[in-house]
C-alpha cells in the first residue's frame, strides 16, 4: 500500500492524522506493507514517529521513501502531484527501473 502524505497544518495533528490512516489500513484492510511517501525531512520526522506509535500494535511493515526529484512531482496540471509520483516510483520498482538499493527500498526485503 502507498499513502502520498501531504502533512496538516499542526506537527501533532500530522502524526495523529497518519497513524490512524496506518492503523485502519494494518487492521482493517489487512495491509502487510506500507510506503509514506513525503517531500521534506520535516514529513520523514512525523512518519517514523507514527511508525512507532503504530508498530507496536500490528505486524505491518512500513517504510518512508522520500520523493526529492521536483521534476518527478510535476504533472500537466500540478507543480506538486504526490500521488502521482508515488505511483511512478513504485511502477518503476516493479519494473525494475531502479538501483537494487532503490527497489528494495521500495518492495522490501524478501529474500
Amino acid at each position: 500500500c502507498v499513502v502520498a502524505f501531504q502533512p496538516m497544518g499542526s506537527h501533532l495533528l500530522s502524526i495523529v492524522s497518519l497513524s490512524a490512516t496506518l492503523i485502519s489500513l494494518t487492521r482493517d484492510a489487512g495491509m502487510g506493507r506500507i510506503l509514506v511517501i513525503g517531500t521534506t525531512q520535516k514529513d520523514s520526522i512525523i512518519a517514523e514517529t507514527a511508525f512507532a506509535m503504530v508498530s507496536p500494535h500490528t505486524h505491518s511493515e512500513f517504510a518512508f521513501i522520500p520523493i526529492t526529484n521536483p521534476d518527478s512531482l510535476k504533472t500537466k496540471f500540478y507543480d506538486v502531484n504526490l500521488p502521482f509520483a508515488a505511483l511512478v516510483g513504485l511502477r518503476k520498482a516493479l519494473t525494475n527501473a531502479l538501483s537494487p538499493f532503490q527497489t528494495k527500498h521500495w518492495l522490501g526485503d524478501h529474500s
